[in-house]
């Protein structure tokens, strides 16, 4: 009686063992975003998410506004500059322009031109700190 009553709650428990949307989903399970919970294939939801990249998850890093402010903006702002370097002199003066390099990124027009540059900064230790960015001009 035992082993028959296990045999029944068996697909029931793996049913509801999933406990996030990524175990969900790679069982080939649904995930209702409304309720947090897992489902078989036909739940009746709103919203439902059947492939794990879209299993909602939280933030690896914090948004930081200061890192914004003073590196960010100044390297996407240095991308629209022809000469990047004089963006890093006033606002970064540890970056030094390592590179530039400029092509049409347009199969139809030929005016719309893309720059991408590497850039080196010293972060005060013996290992430079190596970024890259890009802008397009038109």
């Amino acid at each position: 009686m035992h082993m028959l009553l296990l045999l029944l709650l068996v697909p029931c428990l793996t049913f509801i063992s999933a406990d996030d949307c990524t175990d969900c989903v790679n069982s080939g399970r649904l995930w209702c975003l409304q309720t947090s919970q897992c489902g078989g294939t036909t739940l009746a939801c709103n919203t439902s998410i059947t492939v794990p990249l879209n299993c909602p998850s939280l933030p690896r890093f914090a948004y930081n506004d200061e890192f914004m402010r003073t590196e960010i903006m100044v390297l996407t702002t240095a991308a629209q500059n022809e000469n990047p370097q004089l963006c890093f002199d006033n606002q970064m003066p540890t970056m030094k322009l390592y590179k530039v390099t400029t092509v049409n990124c347009s199969t139809n027009y030929t005016d719309v031109t893309c720059v991408g540059y590497t850039e080196c900064t010293w972060t005060g230790s013996d290992q430079p700190a190596i970024k890259w960015s890009y802008g397009v001009w038109s």
